[in-house]
Protein backbone atom coordinates (compact mmCIF):
# COMPACT_ATOMS: atom_id res chain seq x y z
CA UNK A 1 0.00 0.00 0.00
CA UNK A 2 1.25 3.31 -1.22
CA UNK A 3 0.21 6.06 1.37
CA UNK A 4 0.86 9.19 0.26
CA UNK A 5 1.03 12.02 3.42
CA UNK A 6 1.05 15.44 1.00
CA UNK A 7 0.30 19.42 1.61
CA UNK A 8 0.91 22.64 1.22
CA UNK A 9 5.00 23.33 2.83
CA UNK A 10 5.38 24.16 6.05
CA UNK A 11 2.15 22.14 7.29
CA UNK A 12 4.50 19.35 8.47
CA UNK A 13 4.67 16.38 6.34
CA UNK A 14 8.12 15.85 7.64
CA UNK A 15 8.44 16.16 11.17
CA UNK A 16 4.62 13.62 11.62
CA UNK A 17 6.98 11.44 8.90
CA UNK A 18 9.82 11.54 10.95
CA UNK A 19 7.55 10.65 13.81
CA UNK A 20 6.53 7.76 11.92
CA UNK A 21 9.72 6.07 10.50
CA UNK A 22 10.58 6.43 14.26
CA UNK A 23 7.96 4.30 15.09
CA UNK A 24 9.26 1.55 12.43
CA UNK A 25 7.08 2.13 9.26
CA UNK A 26 8.93 2.59 5.90
CA UNK A 27 8.80 5.99 5.66
CA UNK A 28 10.55 7.59 1.75
CA UNK A 29 10.91 11.64 0.69
CA UNK A 30 9.72 11.81 -2.77
CA UNK A 31 12.76 14.27 -3.43
CA UNK A 32 14.73 11.59 -2.30
CA UNK A 33 12.73 8.75 -3.99
CA UNK A 34 13.12 11.07 -7.24
CA UNK A 35 17.03 11.24 -7.41
CA UNK A 36 17.16 7.64 -6.13
CA UNK A 37 15.11 6.19 -9.33
CA UNK A 38 16.74 9.41 -11.73
CA UNK A 39 13.25 11.53 -11.96
CA UNK A 40 14.85 14.78 -10.82
CA UNK A 41 16.92 17.73 -11.89
CA UNK A 42 18.11 20.39 -10.68
CA UNK A 43 16.96 24.12 -11.54
CA UNK A 44 18.60 27.32 -12.47
CA UNK A 45 17.65 28.08 -9.04
CA UNK A 46 18.88 25.15 -7.24
CA UNK A 47 15.42 23.76 -6.09
CA UNK A 48 14.85 20.36 -7.72
CA UNK A 49 12.53 19.38 -10.73
CA UNK A 50 10.60 16.18 -10.26
CA UNK A 51 9.07 14.28 -12.96
CA UNK A 52 6.13 13.14 -11.05
CA UNK A 53 4.90 10.98 -14.10
CA UNK A 54 7.99 9.03 -14.88
CA UNK A 55 8.28 8.43 -10.97
CA UNK A 56 4.80 7.07 -10.80
CA UNK A 57 5.56 4.57 -13.76
CA UNK A 58 8.84 3.66 -11.72
CA UNK A 59 7.01 2.80 -7.90
CA UNK A 60 5.33 -0.68 -8.74
CA UNK A 61 8.97 -2.39 -7.71
CA UNK A 62 9.24 -0.55 -4.51
CA UNK A 63 5.61 -1.47 -3.58
CA UNK A 64 6.31 -5.19 -3.75
CA UNK A 65 6.50 -6.98 -0.82
CA UNK A 66 5.86 -4.21 1.16
CA UNK A 67 2.55 -4.29 3.50
CA UNK A 68 2.95 -0.19 3.28
CA UNK A 69 5.29 2.51 2.44
CA UNK A 70 4.63 6.69 2.81
CA UNK A 71 5.74 8.60 0.81
CA UNK A 72 6.71 12.57 2.29
CA UNK A 73 6.21 15.45 -0.15
CA UNK A 74 3.81 18.17 -0.91
CA UNK A 75 3.81 16.28 -4.93
CA UNK A 76 3.55 12.51 -3.42
CA UNK A 77 -0.37 12.84 -4.02
CA UNK A 78 1.17 12.67 -7.63
CA UNK A 79 2.33 9.45 -7.69
CA UNK A 80 -0.87 7.30 -7.84
CA UNK A 81 -1.39 6.43 -4.01
CA UNK A 82 -3.62 4.05 -2.35
CA UNK A 83 -4.60 6.47 0.69
CA UNK A 84 -3.73 10.06 0.80
CA UNK A 85 -3.40 12.44 3.61
CA UNK A 86 -3.42 15.85 3.51
CA UNK A 87 -2.04 18.19 5.88
CA UNK A 88 -3.48 21.43 6.58
CA UNK A 89 -2.57 24.07 8.49
CA UNK A 90 -4.06 27.89 8.72
CA UNK A 91 -2.75 29.95 6.03
CA UNK A 92 -1.72 32.47 8.97
CA UNK A 93 -0.05 30.25 10.81
CA UNK A 94 1.75 28.63 7.55
CA UNK A 95 2.55 32.01 6.86
CA UNK A 96 4.72 32.54 10.03
CA UNK A 97 5.62 28.88 9.49
CA UNK A 98 7.13 29.37 5.94
CA UNK A 99 9.13 33.02 6.82
CA UNK A 100 12.73 31.59 8.21
CA UNK A 101 12.75 29.39 5.13
CA UNK A 102 13.55 33.05 3.29
CA UNK A 103 11.22 32.05 0.45
CA UNK A 104 11.02 34.70 -1.89
CA UNK A 105 7.98 36.75 -1.29
CA UNK A 106 6.24 35.40 -4.28
CA UNK A 107 6.73 31.90 -3.64
CA UNK A 108 4.97 32.62 0.37
CA UNK A 109 2.26 34.31 -1.17
CA UNK A 110 2.01 31.63 -3.53
CA UNK A 111 1.79 28.74 -0.70
CA UNK A 112 0.04 30.57 1.93
CA UNK A 113 -2.76 31.18 -1.02
CA UNK A 114 -2.49 27.63 -2.50
CA UNK A 115 -3.45 26.36 0.98
CA UNK A 116 -5.87 29.06 1.51
CA UNK A 117 -7.51 27.85 -1.47
CA UNK A 118 -7.25 24.05 -0.49
CA UNK A 119 -5.60 23.35 -3.70
CA UNK A 120 -3.61 20.20 -2.27
CA UNK A 121 -6.80 18.85 -1.03
CA UNK A 122 -8.76 19.33 -4.01
CA UNK A 123 -5.77 17.88 -6.17
CA UNK A 124 -5.35 15.01 -3.66
CA UNK A 125 -9.52 14.22 -3.50
CA UNK A 126 -8.91 14.39 -7.59
CA UNK A 127 -6.20 11.37 -8.02
CA UNK A 128 -7.23 9.11 -5.09
CA UNK A 129 -10.62 8.06 -4.31
CA UNK A 130 -9.02 7.56 -0.44
CA UNK A 131 -8.05 10.96 0.41
CA UNK A 132 -8.50 12.18 4.05
CA UNK A 133 -7.10 15.75 5.68
CA UNK A 134 -5.85 16.43 9.15
CA UNK A 135 -5.65 19.91 10.62
CA UNK A 136 -2.25 19.96 11.96
CA UNK A 137 -2.08 24.08 13.09
CA UNK A 138 -2.10 23.55 16.46
CA UNK A 139 -0.89 19.79 17.19
CA UNK A 140 2.93 18.33 17.53
CA UNK A 141 4.28 16.03 15.14
CA UNK A 142 3.34 13.25 17.60
CA UNK A 143 -0.42 13.92 17.41
CA UNK A 144 -0.25 14.20 13.26
CA UNK A 145 1.40 10.72 13.50
CA UNK A 146 -0.83 9.25 15.64
CA UNK A 147 -3.75 11.18 13.41
CA UNK A 148 -2.25 9.55 10.25
CA UNK A 149 -1.99 6.43 12.18
CA UNK A 150 -5.79 6.10 12.47
CA UNK A 151 -6.47 6.74 9.21
CA UNK A 152 -4.20 4.21 7.99
CA UNK A 153 -5.73 1.81 10.62
CA UNK A 154 -9.40 2.42 9.46
CA UNK A 155 -10.35 5.01 11.89
CA UNK A 156 -10.92 7.42 9.03
CA UNK A 157 -14.45 8.88 9.41
CA UNK A 158 -13.36 12.71 11.64
CA UNK A 159 -10.91 13.06 8.60
CA UNK A 160 -13.07 13.00 5.85
CA UNK A 161 -12.23 16.33 3.55
CA UNK A 162 -14.31 19.12 3.69
CA UNK A 163 -14.36 19.94 7.50
CA UNK A 164 -11.09 21.99 7.17
CA UNK A 165 -12.34 26.04 6.20
CA UNK A 166 -10.19 28.68 5.91
CA UNK A 167 -12.30 31.07 4.54
CA UNK A 168 -12.75 33.56 7.62
CA UNK A 169 -9.12 33.77 7.22
CA UNK A 170 -9.00 34.76 3.45
CA UNK A 171 -11.90 37.11 3.86
CA UNK A 172 -9.69 38.82 7.02
CA UNK A 173 -7.15 39.68 4.00
CA UNK A 174 -9.90 42.32 2.22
Amino acid sequence: MLIAVTGTPGTGKTSACDVLASRGYDVRSLLELAKDNGTSRASKGGEFIIDVDSLRNKLDDLREGKEKILVDGHLSHHLGPDLCVVLRCSPDILERRLAPRKYPSKKLRENVEAEAIDLVLVEAIERCEDTYEIDATEKSAEEVANDIELIMNGDRRRYNPGKVDWSEVVMSWY
